[in-house]
């Protein structure tokens, strides 16, 4: 190793030097040896989407929830960059799907931030921890509902999350879907009869927000379940 703590098999997998790796690999590495940042071989393929490089690694049996310094797994990487090929091979090694960074973002939670809605089916197969929120009290829910993943969102309640769990601001998914504008995202969360008084840290319920910004649909989906209308 280089005073970084490069490795041969390191850098062979970090610049996609497939050949080099199974010479490698044949010499029985220790496959888990990471750099000065926490980065091992398979975290380095995982996040750069070198499938066929995380296929050779894996085969050596590997610790796939190995973490850089600030927590992010090569699930975690596979999952934020959309590498959906990865995150199939490294689900099959059983990983903690629920293991976070630093800031409580989870594999879900980032799939989910970056729209990767087959990864988040792939995810959720794996039974995750739905309600796990992130520093801020950000749910997978909450952030579907506020980036306005309406497919996502449906794969979210068939989980029967918390649809009333709130950030540290005091918004709640509803909230967030009725203050963006997210029509059909509300109308699904108005199917799991969330508290619909919910008011966030200023004391603004969804139909107060909705009423401000001038969302009339939802607020005609919000007066059907007869809200406090002077709160």
């Amino acid at each position: 190793m280089d005073k970084y703590g490069y490795s041969p098999l390191y850098v062979a997998s970090q610049r996609r030097h497939t050949d080099i790796v199974k010479l490698l690999l044949e010499r029985n590495p220790n496959v888990d040896l990471c750099d000065k940042d926490g980065y091992s071989p398979l975290l380095w393929a995982s996040t750069k989407g070198h499938t066929d490089i995380v296929k050779l690694l894996l085969e050596k049996n590997p610790n796939v929830d190995l973490c850089r310094h600030d927590g992010c797994s090569p699930l975690y990487m596979a999952s934020t960059k959309g590498h959906t090929d990865i995150v199939k091979l490294l689900l099959e090694r059983n990983p903690n799907v629920d293991i976070c960074n630093k800031d409580g973002y989870s594999p879900l939670y980032m799939a989910i931030y970056k729209g990767h809605t087959d990864i988040v089916k792939l995810l959720l197969e794996r039974n995750p921890n739905v309600d796990l929120c992130d520093k801020d009290g950000y749910s997978p829910l909450l952030w579907a509902s506020t980036k306005g993943h309406t497919d996502i969102v449906k794969l979210l309640l068939e989980r029967n999350p918390n649809v009333d769990l709130c950030n540290n601001e005091g918004c709640s998914p509803l909230l967030q879907a009725s203050t963006i504008g997210h029509t059909e995202i509300v109308k699904l969360l108005l199917e799991r009869n969330p508290n619909v008084d919910l008011c966030d840290m200023n004391g603004y319920s969804p139909l107060l927000w909705a009423s401000t910004i001038g969302h009339t649909e939802i607020v005609k989906l919000l007066l059907e379940r007869n809200p406090n209308v002077v709160q």
